[in-house]
């Protein structure tokens, strides 16, 4: 994963209703009804975080009749989380911090 994509998924989460929701989706699927019980806002603006989620790729969403239904893509987090602590801590493999900044700069092989 690039720096970029990092970047984009740490500016979605940069928020903290974001953060909430993520945490509420990582329990389960919800549509926007369930999660917006848990905020003191209005459905324009919960669908305005879940727009920026979305976007980022964070989140996925599919419609079942009228209802829009919210989950997490737990394979793109999983793969952020390991690139955030490969470039954070270093690689447990030895791999150098140039070669890591490197690779995540798409610079890599």
């Amino acid at each position: 994963m690039e720096t970029q994509k990092l970047a984009e998924i740490a500016a979605a989460l940069g928020n903290n209703h974001r953060m909430r929701i993520v945490g509420f989706l990582a329990c389960e699927e919800m549509c926007a009804y369930e999660l917006l019980r848990f905020f003191d806002f209005t459905q324009p603006t919960l669908s305005n975080h879940l727009k920026v989620l979305r976007e980022a790729g964070i989140v996925r969403s599919r419609t079942h009749a009228k209802w829009t239904f919210y989950s997490l893509d737990l394979e793109l987090m999983e793969d952020w989380h390991d690139a955030m602590q490969d470039l954070c801590l270093g690689d447990p493999t030895g791999e150098s911090c140039r070669q890591l900044a490197a690779r995540y700069s798409g610079q890599g092989s």
